[in-house]
């Protein structure tokens, strides 16, 4: 029986991502959740639809260059290459452009239709 360490599984997992054609030039459809822009200039957030969500980072250097003003909800095309993140063992899209699909998701509008009914209730009452 051959045993292998952590980090011998975690990069042999990230050679076969970093080998796969189609995941190193991809083109993902989504809605934009838990956007954070750190200080640093990098943007880190997830997009997902409604069976999956996929998280992504986007650097400095790419992040510069969108030419829409990106936010929590945004329905959005997000171009890059999915790898893995050796230091957490998860892959994620590194991001280097984003196109808007146009105005907020579905998620969100459900999110947002959920809230002002719970609001109607008297839920947020206090």
């Amino acid at each position: 029986m051959q045993t292998l360490t952590v980090e011998d599984i975690t990069s042999y997992i990230h050679d076969l991502f970093e080998a796969d054609s189609v995941l190193a030039d991809v083109w993902v459809q989504g809605e934009v959740s838990n956007l954070t822009k750190a200080s640093s200039g990098h943007w880190y957030f997830t997009v997902k639809d409604s069976k999956a969500q996929l998280r992504c980072v986007m650097f400095r250097s790419a992040a510069q260059y969108v030419r829409m003003d990106v936010k929590s909800g945004d329905e959005i095309l997000v171009h890059g290459r999915v790898s893995v993140y050796d230091a957490r063992g998860e892959y994620q899209l590194y991001a280097d452009q984003i196109e808007p699909v146009g105005g907020v998701g579905d998620l969100y509008r459900q999110f947002e239709e959920l809230k002002v009914k719970l609001d109607e209730e008297g839920l947020f009452d206090e």
